[in-house]
């Protein structure tokens, strides 16, 4: 696969393997900078929207330019059966249709290699679930908030994003990512939101060190530091013919 795959909270982040080493930890930088400071304004299972609007007002702190946002509601059949993954790969899929040839499985390939490593997965989950707890003896009063964001960043530092939020009347575990999940288990809608930013890599020379200090006092308040994760992604097995 083309892309390092690293963990930025509860982002799963694609770079190009093309992108310069520095600007490679400008981008993880700044992303961590922006999960940390929308974390702290804003508790994002119970005020999402809130906690958006914060990660927004530091992107621009951050030098990120957005050239494109959608964001959608989507109901779910009752019928229907789908994956969080395949959900993710279909709308970067198409944001990406006209710019990119990321290959259909590389989120696939993120997420499994994501699921591979016990300490790489514990940090992932805990920042993209929120399992609610049965009021009662039921198991079915369980619900659980999945909060997920897949960034795909090529190079000259174009960032590719989708964001899903979405609510399930069961409790999911790590397995949530391959799982399928019904759609009648599904309450209220799905919320979908893609976007293409791009660094400003001559202004944020300017900002980094604010970056990184920043980074250092958002942790300091924090019980746990929120880090950058390196995934290792094994590489692909060769097929005999």
């Amino acid at each position: 696969m083309n892309y390092d795959v690293k963990v930025v909270a509860g982002q799963l982040v694609l770079l190009s393997k093309a992108l310069l080493p520095a600007v490679k930890k400008d981008v993880l930088n700044s992303l961590l900078l922006i999960q940390l400071y929308a974390d702290s304004s804003a508790d994002k299972f119970s005020r999402f929207r809130a906690w958006g609007r914060s990660q927004v007002e530091a992107q621009v702190n951050t030098q990120w330019i957005n050239t494109y946002t959608k964001s959608s509601e989507h109901e779910m059949s009752r019928e229907v059966e789908f994956t969080i993954t395949a959900l993710v790969t279909d709308y970067l899929t198409q944001i990406l249709s006209h710019e990119s040839r990321v290959p259909a499985d590389a989120v696939a390939t993120a997420l499994n290699a994501v699921m591979q490593s016990a300490t790489v997965q514990k940090a992932f989950v805990e920042e993209v679930l929120k399992t609610n707890p049965a009021q009662s003896t039921q198991a079915a009063d369980s619900t659980s908030n999945v909060i997920v964001q897949v960034c795909v960043v090529e190079p000259k530092a174009s960032i590719f994003c989708v964001d899903v939020n979405l609510l399930v009347d069961s409790a999911l575990d790590g397995d949530l990512f391959v799982c399928p999940i019904k759609g009648e288990s599904v309450i209220d809608r799905v919320g979908i939101s893609v976007s293409r930013l791009e660094l400003d890599l001559v202004e944020y020379e300017s900002t980094r060190e604010n970056v990184l200090a920043m980074i250092r006092a958002l942790n300091d308040k924090r019980k746990v530091a929120l880090k950058i994760v390196d995934v290792s992604v094994p590489p692909p097995v060769a097929v005999e013919h």
